[in-house]
């Protein structure tokens, strides 16, 4: 909000909600469409393990003959088809298979929906599954080496931690997470992530009650500076990564009881607009208390006075909660780096990478952490996130996924859209078009 203002950054939010909102519903339509045929996508399953012929087509009416329905679907396959399901290629259902014991019991678990990957496969080549698990890659190692960042900077304002090197602090940190990648389960982690939106909330009173009542240590506001509205396409890359959950939706969607229009519309909705009015009032009231000053700082909670208690706390939890996510985040990029090696490489080279995963887990660990150290730029990654990465998540791959519950008419037009959009977003990232922040 510093660098392009309150009434600009207030827009450029609402702009993210819109896309948000409309592209994970879009999400939760498709899941919902798909799990009303939950044939197609065993068939499409079972088609990418066998590696046969390309699914591009699978819901056109020349494929099916069933004439101008876009909508229609596969009959249902052969049984023996039914029995081959393959490993996601998505990071939301990694289960480990160390025997053909655990194979045996995946396979035969109720297919409750399909994954993103499963979606993209009903409107795209084969060859896209490959580029949704590097997209997915690249995308989870570089939201790691932030999450790194932000760990060492929260720690390096609290007590008896402000002396320790934030290089160090990082390869502490590592160690425990390397350990926490490798477990068989998620379950228990899963259960202490769930404080991330308590975290938020709390972190967001902290900045309000601080607004109010200021602390006597706290920096004074400095307004000597007017926003410079050339940021504005970098900040709106950022504006655009704050609302990225599309990975996730695809799960939260699958465990719907009733994924009628109105639930899936509710839970969108209220997701979307829940993140909207936290960031507003972050940085609407972060912005009223400092200032221009937000702009030397990659984060508001290094403005805040170590001796603070109420912001000790904050930086501690939010810790916990970021320190949590990375080894939540490795079993999605492990499944993702599997999937690349199983549909690139030999039959041979997947099972040596199946058996060797708990390595495989402790280098995607290290990797972000050691390009913390050596890049320790939180802004200028989050822009590059922002708008080249999460465009695909976010905006490429929802549109054409749209092809299954929108008429070909608003397909088109959300595709001229986005063609117009997203080369700019990606400029911006890159530092070719605007201001850098």
């Amino acid at each position: 909000m510093a660098a392009v203002g309150p009434e600009m950054m207030v827009l450029l939010f609402v702009i993210g909600w819109a896309i948000s909102s409309g592209t994970t519903l879009i999400l939760f339509s498709a899941v919902a469409e798909s799990r009303s045929q939950p044939d197609l996508v065993m068939s499409i399953s079972s088609r990418l393990l066998s590696g046969s012929s390309p699914l591009h087509g699978l819901v056109s009416p020349q494929a099916l003959g069933t004439g101008p329905d876009p909508h229609a679907l596969l009959p249902s396959p052969a049984p023996g088809a039914l029995m081959e399901r393959k490993r996601s290629t998505s990071f939301y259902d990694y289960k480990d298979r160390k025997s053909r014991e655990g194979a045996r019991a995946a396979r035969s678990t109720p297919l409750l929906g399909p994954s993103y990957g499963d979606l993209l496969a009903m409107v795209l080549p084969p060859k896209f599954m490959s580029l949704l698990d590097l997209v997915l890659l690249v995308h989870q190692q570089l939201a790691l080496t932030v999450y790194f960042l932000f760990i060492s900077e929260f720690l390096a304002k609290l007590p008896y931690l402000s002396d320790v090197p934030p290089d160090l602090t990082i390869l502490v940190l590592s160690v425990p997470a390397t350990k926490l990648a490798q477990l068989e389960s998620i379950g228990k982690l899963a259960r202490v992530a769930s404080i991330s939106p308590a975290v938020l909330l709390f972190m967001m009173f902290g900045v309000c009650y601080r607004w109010l009542h200021p602390d006597a240590h706290m920096a004074r506001p400095d307004f000597s500076l007017e926003p410079d509205l050339r940021t504005t396409p970098a900040v709106m890359c950022i504006a655009v990564f704050s609302y990225m959950w599309h990975t996730n939706c695809v799960t939260v969607a699958r465990e719907l009881r009733d994924p009628s229009q109105f639930r899936c519309c509710l839970v969108v909705f209220t997701s979307t607009t829940v993140l909207l009015v936290a960031y507003t009032s972050l940085a609407y009231f972060g912005y009223e208390t400092f200032g221009q000053k937000l702009r030397s700082v990659p984060t508001i909670m290094m403005l805040y006075s170590p001796s603070d208690p109420l912001f000790m706390a904050v930086r501690f939890f939010l810790s916990i909660s970021l320190f949590v996510a990375i080894p939540l985040n490795v079993y999605p990029v492990r499944e993702s780096v599997l999937s690349l090696i199983k549909h690139n490489c030999s039959k041979q080279a997947h099972d040596r990478s199946v058996e060797y995963q708990g390595l495989l887990s402790v280098v995607l660990v290290m990797v972000p952490a050691f390009c913390a150290i050596c890049f320790p730029y939180v802004t200028q990654i989050i822009t590059v996130i922002g708008g080249t990465l999460v465009s695909f998540l976010m905006i490429v791959f929802p549109i054409f996924i749209g092809e299954l519950v929108l008429p070909m008419a608003w397909v088109r037009v959300f595709q001229l859209l986005t063609l117009a959009f997203v080369p700019q977003l990606i400029a911006a990232s890159l530092g070719w078009y605007g201001k850098p922040i």
